[in-house]
């Protein structure tokens, strides 16, 4: 018999959301995610699920539920924006080009850093979804952190701070997943 954290039960809780989510949502459904972005899209809210909580956040289903289908909407918003990028502007070419999958998200990514234009519009997309989902479950998360110990996050600016720079990240892979997909859809 093996000793579950709950953390890791959370985790797993919050990939049967996503999942749940992936195909019941018709939103998401018509979004036509690959099968490969959709793992890793669940991927990065399992990682950020897990560093939050270790960073002193406890959450329960509910919480859960309003953070996945956060982030899921945000993924909605992303990956179609990187499909029309791509369609429209071929963002993709000779210089980024790659036969590697990883080296190629990895190419893009570092390409949507350098562009701060598009990094204040992801800025602005990704405070838009932390406002609708979570900015009324922040008085209740900081009453929860009360129990434990909790370094990292004192007050509610860093816990905004420690979310919000989740999603700014989760949105520019996100982005750059919607990029790759249309590439791949367009160069077979």
């Amino acid at each position: 018999m093996d000793i579950l954290k709950i953390t890791d039960y959370k985790v797993v809780l919050a990939e049967r959301i996503c999942y749940n989510k992936f195909d019941n949502d018709v939103m998401l459904i018509f979004n036509n995610f690959s099968s490969k972005a959709i793992s890793s899209i669940v991927d990065i809210i399992k990682d950020d699920i897990k560093e939050i909580e270790n960073k002193g956040v406890i959450f329960d289903y509910k919480l859960l539920n309003v953070f996945c289908t956060m982030y899921l909407g945000l993924a909605w918003s992303m990956y179609r924006k990187g499909k029309t990028l791509q369609k429209q502007e071929k963002v993709i070419n000779s210089q980024i080009k790659s036969k590697c999958r990883d080296d190629l998200l990895k190419g893009i990514i570092n390409r949507i850093y350098k562009e701060s234009d598009s990094l204040k519009v992801i800025n602005d997309i990704a405070t838009r979804y932390y406002t609708l989902y979570m900015d009324k479950y922040v008085n209740d998360m900081l009453m929860r952190m009360e129990v434990c110990y909790h370094p990292d996050i004192d007050n509610e600016e860093e816990l905004k701070f420690l979310i919000l720079d989740k999603l700014n990240q989760f949105a520019i892979k996100t982005l750059a997943l919607g990029i790759n997909d249309e590439y791949i859809k367009c160069d077979n």
